[in-house]
């Protein structure tokens, strides 16, 4: 039987809302968007949701990438829009990891199960695309403090491969292991194609992007493939509220 707090919001909105998802985050505190939540800790762990200090957190897109990741056996092929967390593992230079909030387990978790396949002796390759830079003006203060947990984010698991490497004595590049993509698009300039009268203001992105004849292929995906394990995360907003999907 479905907890009263989940029976409450059934009826706030008129329909049947199922096991809701927390809003396409890996963990995120229930009482957003609408989602009224448990009121007990009892009622928070029937629903299978942790709680603690005033919170109640649903992790289950987090448990399940974790648990996928634990069972793969040859390869992880992942495509997302962001990739950082695990902040505990960045090196604090320039920042205090502690007060960034990036907690989730699951890219350490990746680069732990490289280092379980290193030290055991067996091949193993992660492959991760994701958009060059999220959505939005990519000089911007936000967007660069993006790309920036990201490339500490991928500088704590090739450290943590390159020192497993080592300790394991096999010579090898940690790129073998753990490799990203960013997709973009190259157009050749063909005779006779059309030209437009008007040509775009020097020394802005418009004409840097019509010279150079590229350009960013977005990824907004949220899929994992670990070997013969596939799942998929799909976020549909409406009312302010996320379901996922998993297959």
């Amino acid at each position: 039987m479905a907890p009263s707090w989940w029976r409450r919001e059934e009826a706030e909105l008129g329909r049947s809302i199922g096991l809701l998802g927390c809003r396409g985050c890996l963990a995120e505190p229930i009482g957003r968007g609408g989602l009224l939540g448990p009121e007990t800790p009892e009622e928070a762990t029937r629903a299978g949701l942790v709680s603690g200090k005033d919170q109640i957190i649903d992790r289950s897109i987090q448990d399940a990438y974790v648990n996928a990741i634990r069972r793969a056996k040859n390869f992880i092929y992942i495509e997302n829009q962001y990739f950082l967390g695990s902040s505990y593992g960045w090196k604090p230079e320039g920042i205090k990891p502690e007060e960034i909030g990036a907690l989730h387990l699951i890219l350490k978790e990746l680069s732990l199960m490289i280092v379980s396949k290193i030290e055991a002796g067996k091949r193993f390759t992660v492959y991760v695309v994701v958009p060059m830079w999220p959505e939005g003006v990519p000089e911007s203060a936000s967007i660069q403090a993006i790309l920036d947990w990201q490339r500490r984010t991928m500088e704590m698991m090739y450290t943590d491969i390159a020192q497993a490497l080592e300790a394991n004595r096999i010579e090898a590049n940690p790129k073998d292991y753990l490799t990203f993509f960013y997709l973009g698009n190259r157009e050749v300039k063909q005779e006779g194609e059309y030209e437009q009268e008007e040509h775009p203001e020097p020394d802005t992105n418009y004409i840097w992007a019509q010279e150079a004849r590229r350009i960013m292929i977005y990824v907004h995906t949220k899929m994992m493939i670990a070997t013969k394990h596939a799942f998929l995360l799909y976020v549909y907003w409406k009312q302010g509220i996320a379901l996922k999907s998993e297959v």
